[in-house]
């Protein structure tokens, strides 16, 4: 837009310097020719192009001084290709009419082929300040989404640590509880026993039966909640990535994507069935990659294994060799689940499994 504004500058000032000087007859010949040739500049980019334009509109000027007046249009477009030097041949035709057109108009010619090399080279300067103000801006919006998509995957990262730290932290107390609390109430379940074996007095006994009752009680409340405790600090990406990671038959790729951990059952049915699944995989498969995807979906969860082996056909027909996949369809079955599979192409388990109220209350 810049270029064509210059040009069309230049246009105007080649027009006021050409009007004195018309003559009758085709006085808009080299209007005409001269729009022409520098329409044709602005189309072709090649310096080849340009340069032949630039000779074939010289030869014009040698036939007609008239011509003259507009070759500061022409240059204008070979000023910033690699042969603009030849700029300086039209000095010939402008000697060579020199005594028509006289020093004056000749000197003004030049000066204006002068104008159109400065108009030109601000308006190069000026394509390279936008071209790189453009490459400046869409350099810092590329490097404003990376840094914006660090900032999530650190934030996402900090939440899986400070998760994972709240889950061993659980595990730590719960194995205080277990070791100390749990202990003592053993040992005084046993002292409250044998005292209520030795003591004589019935009322005393009543009593001791009566506290040892109570410790039981406690005792067994101990134990619920700390098996509660221990099932809620079970974190399902970090149990699939140990089995994976000890899971030498084949490499193993694991896709996750589920923001929170699934209610118990659920997490207890996805350890085992793909522990079940890999065990089945290095037994049967002949695999050498598997793939276990995990996905949360509105409604249900998603799993998915498959390998690239050899199929399992005579499992999939019920040979007694499939009872790992008896055991995988009764525990999809058990909390309600779907269970496709296929062996088309390797070996496919497609899991459903629906949400319940219970999802999310682990964490």
């Amino acid at each position: 837009m810049v270029l064509l504004l210059d040009k069309a500058i230049l246009l105007i000032v080649c027009l006021a310097f050409y009007a004195p000087n018309m003559r009758v007859g085709y006085i808009v010949i080299p209007v005409i020719v001269a729009i022409t040739a520098s329409s044709l500049g602005s189309y072709f980019e090649h310096w080849a192009a340009r340069l032949m334009l630039f000779v074939v509109y010289g030869g014009f000027c040698f036939a007609d001084s008239r011509f003259l007046f507009f070759l500061p249009l022409i240059c204008f477009d070979l000023f910033d290709q690699r042969w603009q030097g030849f700029v300086v041949l039209i000095l010939i035709p402008v000697i060579y009419h020199l005594q028509a057109i006289g020093l004056d108009q000749a000197i003004q010619i030049i000066l204006l082929v002068l104008l159109a090399w400065l108009l030109k080279n601000r308006s190069v300067k000026l394509q390279k300040l936008q071209a790189e103000s453009v490459a400046l801006r869409d350099t810092n919006q590329e490097a404003a989404l990376q840094l914006e998509r660090k900032n999530h995957e650190l934030l996402e990262r900090q939440d899986y640590e400070v998760n994972l730290a709240m889950l061993n932290e659980r595990n730590r107390i719960a194995r205080e509880i277990h070791d100390n609390v749990g202990h003592q109430l053993t040992r005084a379940l046993l002292f409250t026993g044998a005292l209520r074996t030795e003591s004589q007095d019935e009322t005393t006994r009543q009593s001791l039966q009566t506290l040892q009752d109570l410790l039981q009680d406690s005792m067994n409340s101990i134990r619920s909640s700390l098996h509660d405790l221990h099932d809620q600090s079970i974190d399902l990406h970090q149990e699939i990535s140990e089995m994976i990671a000890g899971f030498s038959f084949c490499p193993v790729k694991l896709i996750y994507d589920l923001e929170i951990n699934p209610d118990k059952k659920t997490k207890y049915a996805f350890i085992s069935i793909i522990r079940e699944a890999l065990s089945n995989i290095a037994r049967h498969s002949q695999a050498t990659t598997a793939e276990i995807t995990l996905r949360e979906h509105p409604g249900f969860y998603q799993l998915v294994i498959r390998d690239n082996g050899i199929g399992a056909s005579h499992i999939i027909a019920g040979d007694s060799d499939g009872i790992g996949l008896k055991s995988i369809a009764e525990r999809v079955t058990s909390i309600g689940g779907l269970l496709n599979i296929s062996s088309d192409s390797g070996f496919v388990i497609f899991i459903t499994i629906p949400k319940t109220q219970r999802t999310g209350q682990s964490s």
